[in-house]
């Protein structure tokens, strides 16, 4: 089963602000009536502060879910995520330099970094 995703969020902070909207795709596998993998795609674009530069956050994920009822699933698996700033310093009170946590970080010339990270939660439907 295909599915679109839109999203939108934002983090608040005294240093740390940060905008977002994205959009994504996603396909779910049924393995049996409890048990699914999902593959989703997803790019967001980043709003630090200036409208001048471009953020960017793509991330490609695998889940495998597990229905425990009706209304109530659990999921969780590997992510890998790409990371793109051609943003110079930080804006005011913006978030700056998102480098991610995760297992094997890496760059890619001065403007793009990557990891690869775990994704876990609930799904309430």
């Amino acid at each position: 089963r295909f599915y679109n995703i839109f999203s939108a969020g934002w983090r608040p902070g005294s240093q740390s602000k940060i905008y977002a909207a994205g959009y994504g795709i996603g396909n779910e596998t049924r393995l049996n009536d409890e048990l699914s993998i999902n593959t989703e795609l997803s790019s967001h674009f980043l709003y630090l502060g200036s409208w001048d530069y471009q953020n960017s956050l793509s991330r490609l994920s695998l889940a495998v879910n597990l229905s425990l009822s009706k209304r109530l699933a659990i999921f969780a698996g590997p992510s890998f995520s790409v990371y793109y700033s051609d943003q110079p310093t930080r804006v005011g009170s913006y978030a700056f330099d998102l480098s991610g946590k995760g297992l094997g970080n890496f760059t890619w010339g001065n403007r793009t970094k990557a990891w690869f990270g775990f994704n876990a939660g609930l799904h309430l439907f």
